[in-house]
């Protein structure tokens, strides 16, 4: 693999991450056995990630379990083949916590046939800060200048990315059989990516030093809202879930670029450095509509559901002015960076099982699709690359999840993992944007992002004295 190559690796590794906690809608799911089932629970949720995913279901669950993820890991190994030199193959791996869930319910003694949930959802988050050092190589990059030249690069990247929910749900029988319900969600989103390069190549001429630094960050805060219907049959429990269209009350994006050239020559030698702030930005994320069925069979119980994604057309992400390079040297073309982003509709598709084995023992099993919703992604190769060319990411993940849950007098203990793997091909951005360098981009190149997630959660039965909705009146333990 030469230097070129490693300069792009670990930003290719990151974004993919990234991108998929966005473009990806079911990519998190929220509450133990929610992941275990891959979000399959629109008709059938019981616990308090109705809030999330069919709150209606509030006012017909007798008693909503009281869930803790008291441990909750994930595992990511992302592999790059054929980016850099045919038949390589590169590979990273994260380990850290995933998005978590905290809901409580209430009621309000005036409105006795009303339930209330209130909720507060992580509902992405990633922190990547990966650095690479080529270490001295010897290689003949540059035309200008005879024979090879010693060369060190290093390339450093970030990104950040965090959204948190934080809602109120509502929930009314209409009789024995029919309830609706809604929920409202604040959101609060903040994005930040960066990437730096450093170059040092040692000449008979001398030392050429060149650096560039990009990054970006967008913020967002608006509103989500679900509406929710839910019916309770005799041979089945079915849910219908309608999630709005994100409503943003404020965006606003930042964007900085810093590029350096030294040591080449007095004509080609430049210096840029350019910050904008409170640029215009946007969010979209679209309507969404999830039907679902839990289907008893004796003391088994099947979920499904299936969920479609309206599209979104094509609009920029962050709006980002043109600048020069450098006024002073006419051999440097304008700058110009488009963030630009579009969503494809899609429909996804997820079942479900929770199987009796024992009074004291219970399984679980499911698969679930979920499809790229990205037509065009912004990301910081975009800003990269220096052709007129975008480079996209579209991961198709397929989720496999299964699991145990153990039935003690105390407490009820689910133990269970989900796995999930996608695969995309994709074009390397140039790797120096430098005329007389000479670069290499390879068109076959591939990705394969794998993921487990590692679930212990926990029910204790006497939170069930904490809950309005659960607890026994005095009267009540009387009779």
């Amino acid at each position: 693999m030469n230097f070129k190559n490693l300069l792009i690796a670990l930003s290719l590794i990151s974004f993919v991450v990234l991108s998929a906690q966005e473009g990806n809608y079911k990519f998190e799911n929220y509450g133990s056995r929610s992941i275990l089932l891959s979000g399959s629970v629109t008709g059938s949720v019981e616990d308090l990630e109705l809030a999330y995913y069919n709150p209606a279901r509030l006012a017909q669950v007798d008693n909503p379990i009281f869930s803790i993820n008291a441990k909750a890991y994930q595992w990511n190994l992302i592999k790059i083949r054929d980016a850099f030199d045919d038949e390589e193959e590169l590979k990273s791996s994260q380990f850290g916590g995933i998005p978590s869930m905290l809901v409580g319910a209430f009621k309000i003694k005036k409105w006795e046939k009303h339930q209330f949930a209130y909720s507060f959802i992580t509902k992405s988050r990633s922190n990547y800060n990966l650095s690479f050092d080529s270490g001295l190589r010897e290689e003949d990059i540059i035309d200008i200048v005879p024979g090879p030249e010693e060369i060190n690069s290093v390339t450093s990247l970030g990104n950040n990315l965090k959204e948190e929910w934080f809602g109120l749900s509502w929930a009314m029988p209409i009789d024995s059989t029919f309830s609706v319900g809604a929920s409202l969600f604040g959101s609060t989103y903040r994005l930040n990516s960066s990437n730096n390069r450093r170059v040092s190549i040692d000449t008979e001429e001398g030392v050429i030093a060149y650096n560039q630094l990009i990054s970006f960050t967008q913020k967002s805060y608006g509103v989500f809202a679900k509406l929710a219907l839910a019916w309770k049959l005799d041979k089945m429990d079915l849910g219908l879930t309608v999630s709005l269209p994100y409503l943003a009350v404020y965006n606003k994006g930042k964007f900085s670029y810093e590029e350096v050239l030294a040591g080449s020559g007095s004509d080609l030698d430049f210096l840029t450095k350019v910050g904008f702030n409170d640029l215009d930005s946007n969010r979209r994320v679209p309507l969404s509509i999830a039907v679902g069925a839990g289907i008893p069979i004796g003391r088994t119980t099947i979920s499904a559901n299936l969920e479609w994604y309206s599209g979104t057309g094509n609009y920029r992400r962050i709006n980002i002015p043109s600048f020069d390079r450098d006024e002073s040297n006419e051999q440097l073309d304008e700058l110009s960076f488009n963030l630009n982003e579009e969503l494809r509709s899609i429909v996804n598709f997820a079942v479900g099982v929770e199987f009796f084995i024992s009074e004291r023992l219970k399984g679980y099993g499911s698969f679930s699709t979920d499809f790229s919703a990205y037509k065009d992604n912004p990301n910081i190769f975009d800003l990269i690359d220096q052709t007129e060319e975008d480079i996209n990411f579209r991961q198709d993940y397929y989720h496999v999840g299964g699991g145990v849950e153990l039935i003690f007098n105390w407490a009820n203990l689910i133990l269970g993992a989900n796995f999930a793997q996608a695969s995309a091909n994709f074009r390397s951005p140039e790797p120096l944007p430098l005329e007389y360098i000479t670069t290499s981009s390879t068109n076959g190149a591939s990705l394969i992002n794998t993921r487990w997630q590692f679930i212990i959660g926990i029910d204790i039965p006497f939170l069930d004295d904490l809950n309005p909705l659960t607890r026994k009146e005095p009267e009540e333990l009387d009779e």
